[in-house]
């Protein structure tokens, strides 16, 4: 079953001599379950891609359907509650809060749903045991490692069961070692039923992956 749809979809920023074509007439079906690398140079319009498949952007010309449902039609309300049931966001630099805990970092999204504090807490502890760091939930992200980092970001896209995870450059800042841990997570994840969707440059986390989509110059080549 498809689950992300683009058609014909082009992204242009700016207008007159400042315009920039991000995307042009980019069409791409992603099945629900994929594991997918979206590979590129800087550049390319990778991240646009991923931006737009969040609904963080909109797009200038064609169409884009999430489970079927024109994405045109929602209001930026609308949108933001869909992201946060539906798609949980990976990004390079962790994106953490340094003065909150890793529970409460990982409790982040549940702050716009109102569920009790016993709820939130269960969630995340449930999430922490998935990744392994039940014992770390206390600790700050300063006294974690890079790849405990990635986890707690992970956990977080995680707490509120989203089917799909956008991964924006997820392993660009470990080492091989901790690479291979993150992605060996991710197939597990894979394998629960959530649908992945990694922008990458890392042939390496490629590899991991059931799909490989190339895009140059904002067109998709392979």
């Amino acid at each position: 079953m498809v689950i992300l749809e683009l058609v014909n979809v082009s992204k242009i920023y700016g207008s007159d001599e400042r315009k920039v074509q991000a995307l042009t007439n980019v069409s791409l079906k992603i099945e629900r379950g994929e594991m997918i690398a979206i590979m590129g140079t800087s550049g390319s319009g990778k991240s646009t891609l991923l931006n737009i498949l969040g609904t963080i952007d909109g797009v200038s010309s064609g169409e884009y359907f999430l489970e079927e449902k024109r994405i045109k039609n929602y209001s930026e309300k609308e949108k933001a509650e869909l992201r946060n049931k539906k798609i949980g966001f990976v990004m390079q630099d962790f994106g953490l809060i340094s003065h909150y805990n890793v529970e409460k970092n990982v409790q982040l999204p549940l702050e716009y749903i109102a569920i009790k504090q016993s709820e939130k807490k269960k969630r995340s502890d449930d999430v922490l045991k998935r990744v392994g760091l039940e014992n770390k939930k206390k600790s700050y992200p300063c006294q974690l490692s890079g790849g405990q980092r990635q986890r707690v970001a992970i956990s977080r896209a995680l707490i509120n069961n989203a089917d799909i995870l956008l991964c924006d450059e997820p392993t660009g800042a470990l080492d091989s070692k901790t690479t291979k841990e993150i992605m060996e997570l991710f197939v597990e994840l894979n394998q629960l039923g959530k649908t992945i969707i990694i922008v990458t440059h890392d042939k390496m986390v490629a590899e991991y992956c059931s799909k490989v989509v190339r895009i140059e110059d904002g067109h998709i080549v392979q």
